[in-house]
């Protein structure tokens, strides 16, 4: 075991007695407890999801129809006071607003449904190439170097293309964000093993402290100013509706890591 990480046991002790009851000494027996602390996580989770599913349909049909008038009527003051420079930016605030507010509910939307995969075979070399040009105009202007390793030997997997599309993009975006100016952008693609492809994403930002990286897949749990909290979280259900698996490593001031698992071959 690391030295900074614990191990959950179950310690079981008993005494050892001859049949005339002579004592001989004692045994105990320690059993590792870390797969079902995981599956007890899993289970809680798993059931604050399907809370918040059923929470999520009724507030948004509740918030996003008062959100149409607001945006209607400051549409409206917006050209009424078109020649009134500080009304005119007034309504143009409100509407910003109001669209980051349907952004935020159609996140919540998306976390909170089931996820349909479309899986066909596709190549991630693709995929992965793909998105990287997506950004690159974000990270030139940031000053961002992108280093990518995509051997094509990997081949084609199961995927939805524009789901996993999805989840590189946040993880590039939000790397671009840990690093500001300047930084390195580091993709990689390798085989695990037989079963399964690895995708790391790293960067060279300012990294996660030690007490948040535990709830960063946890919805609406946010280190930024203007973050919804559900990226991560959406992140998380895409690769896990893929069959796969996503751990986030990180140190203050090393930069995070983003580790992709994903099978060859679809378990769904």
């Amino acid at each position: 075991v690391a030295e900074d990480r614990s191990l959950p046991l179950e310690v079981i002790a008993t005494t050892l007695a001859e049949d005339d009851g002579a004592f001989l000494g004692y045994v105990i027996l320690f059993r590792d407890m870390t797969e079902v602390r995981r599956l007890q996580q899993e289970i809680a989770r798993s059931r604050r999801l399907a809370s918040l599913g059923s929470l999520a349909a009724g507030v948004a049909h509740e918030i996003r129809n008062p959100l149409s008038s607001l945006k209607g009527f400051a549409t409206y003051f917006r050209e009424r006071y078109r020649d009134n420079p500080a009304d005119r930016e007034t309504a143009e605030v409100m509407i910003t607003e109001v669209d980051r507010l349907n952004r935020v509910i159609g996140q919540l939307l998306e976390f909170a449904r089931p996820m349909t995969m479309t899986l066909v075979p596709t190549s991630l070399q693709m995929v992965i190439s793909h998105t990287l040009k997506m950004v690159g105009g974000q990270a030139q202007e940031k000053g961002i170097g992108i280093a990518a390793e995509l051997p094509p030997e990997i081949g084609e997997i199961p995927l939805d293309a524009d789901r996993f599309s999805q989840v590189l993009m946040n993880l590039f975006l939000n790397a671009f964000a840990a690093m500001g100016a300047g930084g390195t952008l580091r993709v990689s693609l390798a085989r695990q093993d037989d079963r399964m492809i690895r995708i790391s994403v790293s960067d060279t930002g300012a990294g996660i402290r030690k007490e948040d990286l535990p709830r960063v897949f946890d919805p609406y749990f946010t280190t930024k100013p203007s973050g919804t909290g559900l990226g991560l979280p959406i992140v998380q259900k895409i690769v896990e509706a893929h069959g796969g698996e996503i751990l986030l490593a990180s140190e203050p001031g090393q930069g995070t890591t983003a580790t992709v698992l994903l099978p060859t071959q679809s378990s769904l």
